[in-house]
């Protein structure tokens, strides 16, 4: 946690919005006294003010400064968030889990097909980990045609939004994200 400096963003956050304020602040004041300490030990380092280093610093005001670069490269992260790290993980073993089970008799293909589809997060990762054309030609196929569905109701979505059509209903079904496997 202290080489990480905490949790990322978005984590950090989940923690506060699930009320673990307690556990939160134990955590976060040891992240705290270690910012500290790095801090504390940080040094300015002067650079000749004739340096290639300082005219190039000028011309890219996004770009940390050398006599500063050592901080602030030790205030950042030195490792991922372990939340990032745990979700990660998590996802990897979900997608070789249906990998496994895609093509399997009574698998993931049939459900696959009739869901919404991955999001493209997830569909990047799954073809990621593909080692054979066939699972590959199966997923391309049926994300592919996840998506044409898709691209068919943003179609009579915009379709229905202009006002020559404004008394049509606009269909129920809510915007596809990742997959809804039927219980």
């Amino acid at each position: 946690m202290r080489d990480a400096r905490g949790f990322c963003h978005r984590h950090s956050w989940g923690l506060v919005r699930r009320g673990a304020a307690f556990g939160a602040a134990i955590v976060m004041r040891d992240v705290v006294r270690t910012l500290q300490r790095t801090l504390a030990d940080a040094r300015f380092r002067n650079m000749p003010l004739l340096s290639l280093t300082r005219v190039q610093e000028t011309l890219d005001a996004q770009q940390p400064r050398s006599s500063t670069a050592e901080a602030v490269a030790a205030l950042g992260p030195q490792t991922p968030c372990p939340v990032c790290v745990f979700e990660g993980d998590v996802e990897g073993a979900l997608v070789a889990n249906f990998l496994e089970n895609l093509q399997r008799e009574g698998g993931l293909l049939p459900a696959y097909r009739a869901s919404d589809g991955f999001c493209l997060s997830y569909v990047r990762q799954i073809l990621a980990r593909v080692s054979g054309e066939a699972a590959f030609q199966m997923i391309v196929e049926a994300q592919q045609a996840i998506w044409t569905r898709l691209e068919q109701q943003l179609s009579e979505l915009i379709r229905k939004s202009d006002y020559r059509y404004g008394d049509e209903a606009v269909g129920r079904r809510a915007p596809p994200g990742c997959v809804r496997l039927p219980p």
